[in-house]
């Protein structure tokens, strides 16, 4: 979803995949650079390639790219404190499950009917989410340097993921099932009791 860039380029508003494209930043652009090639190469050669925008994908392993999100998570998992910049700043997690599910459906289809389809995932707040985790680990030490002026600085994070649901049949489980997941994931590595719902 980097090739959409902020949210603030659209307003309080889902985007689909075929909105004006705003991501600003390399990654972004090499996005955007797969996606003219996919295109390219499908007009020139007739070949088939689909492309899938993941959300921010969320793992008990993940290091790399994005991980606010997952470290708010797997730090209180591992009793450990995380501070974080912004409350409100806003994340759209999927669990690598999921959006290994995604691939596998996309891959196998046998004609997909569009270039390209939105993960999606769950649209929250990293406050938001912190309090999921205190849900489970009430003893979790999770603090933000600021309340506010996160959300502005968001990356897309209302997306409109109907092309892939529809066509694909895919549900994702509740996020908070996914955070539960991904504690115990930790917790079961660090060799310390598993948190029940």
């Amino acid at each position: 979803m980097a090739v959409s860039g902020l949210q603030k380029h659209y307003g309080e508003r889902l985007v689909n995949e075929d909105e004006p494209r705003h991501g600003d930043n390399q990654y972004a652009m090499h996005k955007m650079f797969n996606e003219w090639q996919a295109k390219d190469y499908h007009d020139k050669y007739g070949l088939s390639i689909t492309g899938v925008r993941p959300a921010n994908v969320t793992g008990p392993d993940k290091v790399r790219g994005s991980v606010d999100h997952v470290q708010c998570i797997t730090q209180p998992a591992r009793g450990k404190p995380i501070t974080l910049p912004y409350k409100d700043y806003m994340r759209l997690p999927i669990h690598v499950d999921d959006i290994a599910e995604v691939f596998v459906r996309v891959l196998l289809a046998d004609a997909p009917r569009h270039p390209v389809y939105n993960s999606g995932g769950t649209m929250l707040s990293l406050g938001g989410l912190a309090d999921i985790v205190r849900g489970f680990l009430p003893e979790a030490r999770i603090t933000f340097e600021h309340d506010t002026g996160g959300k502005e600085r968001s990356g897309n994070y209302l997306v409109d993921n109907s092309r892939l649901l529809q066509e694909f049949e895919v549900e994702y489980p509740p996020f908070r099932q996914r955070v539960l997941q991904i504690i115990n994931d930790i917790r079961r590595e660090e060799g310390v009791p598993l948190v029940t719902g």
